[in-house]
């Protein structure tokens, strides 16, 4: 089942669906968790509120089972408009796969070159970056 942040109530809606999963997860089908991937916009992007992206990830991994993060959720990490012209190249990739925010800086501490990462990086960028949650 998909989640759906649009939803008329979302605590139930959310509710239900892992009431629905755990209730048909056995020892040889154990259920397993994920909020974001490769071919969903971001969980920041869907819910609108870095707070509510922080009670998802906790609700989820709190729960049994097996946890799969998509990178850069765990820190609110946002879509990223894709304004550079080489994001035109790869156009099927979609605005949820960003270069991981590692630092403050132009390129995120993802890259040092003097062209920048092949696809663009989110903007503004500081509050779900590695070196300011992890000070």
């Amino acid at each position: 089942m998909k989640w759906n942040s649009t939803v008329k109530n979302p605590g139930q809606h959310i509710a239900a669906l892992i009431d629905s999963a755990l209730k048909t997860a056995t020892h040889r089908n154990p259920v397993s968790w994920a909020v974001g991937n490769y071919d969903e916009h971001r969980a920041a992007s869907r819910v609108g509120s870095l707070e509510l992206v922080d009670a998802v990830n906790i609700i989820y991994m709190l729960l049994p089972g097996t946890v799969m993060a998509f990178y850069g959720d765990e820190l609110g990490l946002k879509d990223a408009a894709q304004s550079s012209p080489r994001d035109r190249n790869y156009p099927a990739d979609g605005p949820q796969i960003t270069p991981m925010l590692w630092t403050l800086d132009a390129l995120a501490g993802f890259t040092n070159s003097s062209n920048g990462p092949w696809i663009s990086i989110p903007k503004p960028h500081q509050r779900s970056d590695v070196q300011v949650i992890s000070t």
